[in-house]
């Protein structure tokens, strides 16, 4: 092969600069149930290393700590709180610290640039309104008197 058949040559290099992003976390909204943990699913892979607990809070009254993230396969992701959440309104915020295989951090937004504070941060609104207990048929013993003990 000669040096003139190398120069014809073409090569495609595809260089990754698109970050990560959240697709979906469950559960978020309004939740009518104790909750415990977070199901996030990203956009692909992700370097396992960078998804930890410094890269997720949850902001609200007496909000629990985050205590673990586990990878669920694939794209999935489990983020265990340290207890449930009590009855109130959170804010989860994931990223953008989190990085893809080739390094690059959040680009949640979509916009081209990686790593932005706040608009690569995912947000979710999380409001837990468990069930008003509301008793049905109520019945004291035909000789009660107020007051008194009955035993």
């Amino acid at each position: 092969m000669c040096s003139s058949d190398l120069a014809k040559r073409t090569y495609v290099v595809n260089i990754d600069n698109d970050g990560p992003f959240v697709k979906s976390a469950t559960p978020i909204g309004a939740i009518s149930n104790l909750v415990d943990h977070f199901d996030v699913t990203l956009d692909g892979p992700i370097a396992n290393a960078s998804f930890t607990t410094n890269a997720v809070s949850l902001v609200g009254a007496r909000a629990p700590a985050i205590s673990g993230i586990a990878a669920l396969g694939g794209a999935q992701w489990r983020i265990q709180l340290a207890s449930a959440i009590p009855p109130g309104d959170f804010t989860l915020s994931i990223g953008p610290g989190i990085l893809d295989e080739a390094g690059n951090p959040m680009n949640q937004n979509r916009n081209g640039v990686n790593g932005e504070v706040p608009g690569d941060v995912f947000t979710a609104a999380v409001s837990i309104r468990l069930a008003d207990l509301k008793p049905i048929n109520v019945s004291a013993p035909a000789n009660l008197e107020i007051g008194r003990a009955h035993v």
